[in-house]
């Protein structure tokens, strides 16, 4: 009976001794998987003209295309909502062509976060591998966004002013002047853009553990 105990406590104290390490499954990466692919709904980008938001633009908008006004009539649209001022507005919009690194993006996201929830033996490297995919988009969509919006805007900052009056004549110069159009990033962008980083990460940790321990084929999921 003594033994008996002496086992038991043993054994108890055998498992206090070896807590489970969470970064040894594969919990982290996905959390950080869905996570991010769900923030592409969120606002990625605010259009400002001056210090008044024209459009804000989610991710997924980006990705697939969205609706965009011709010219800076949208400046005025926080006065007048009647009915004549939508139809103008209406009339007066284009499609945005989907963003390709916008695009690249949400689908090596969504790529990933399938292979993450996979458990054959290189889904979890490859599943890494579409999160920084997915995290190096992003940042090149940040440049590619700044280089649009100083082509089709005239007023973004260190853009050339004489372009500026010749777009815009019937506006007039001393108003091209004081346009300033610009990208104001949102921190669902940047919040996006870590958890990605932050999932290529977990998963690697994951599957270093999974190779030391010998067994990663028969992994717990």
């Amino acid at each position: 009976m003594e033994n008996l105990k002496a086992e038991t406590s043993g054994d108890i104290f055998n498992i206090q001794e070896k807590p489970v390490d969470i970064l040894s499954t594969p919990l982290p990466s996905r959390i950080a998987f869905i996570a991010g692919l769900f923030l592409f709904f969120m606002p990625f980008i605010h259009i400002k003209c001056n210090e008044f938001t024209l459009r804000s633009v989610s991710g997924f908008q980006l990705a697939t295309g969205f609706q965009i006004k011709k010219g800076l009539e949208d400046v005025g649209e926080a006065k007048s909502e009647g009915k004549e001022n939508i139809a103008a507005k209406k009339n007066n919009s284009e499609k945005s062509e989907p963003n390709l690194f916008a695009l690249a993006a949400l689908l090596l996201a969504l790529s990933g976060t399938i292979l993450a929830f996979l458990k054959y033996k290189g889904a979890i490297p490859a599943a890494s591998a579409a999160a920084l995919g997915a995290a190096a988009s992003l940042v090149l969509l940040l440049f590619d966004l700044n280089e649009k919006v100083k082509a089709r805007f005239p007023g973004y900052p260190s853009s050339n002013r004489s372009d500026t009056k010749e777009k815009i004549e019937e506006v007039g110069s001393k108003l091209a002047d004081s346009i300033n159009i610009r990208l104001e990033y949102t921190v669902w962008f940047f919040l996006t853009l870590l958890l990605l980083l932050a999932a290529a990460l977990f998963g690697f940790l994951y599957y270093r553990q999974m190779q030391k321990k010998k067994d990663y084929p028969a992994a717990e999921s």
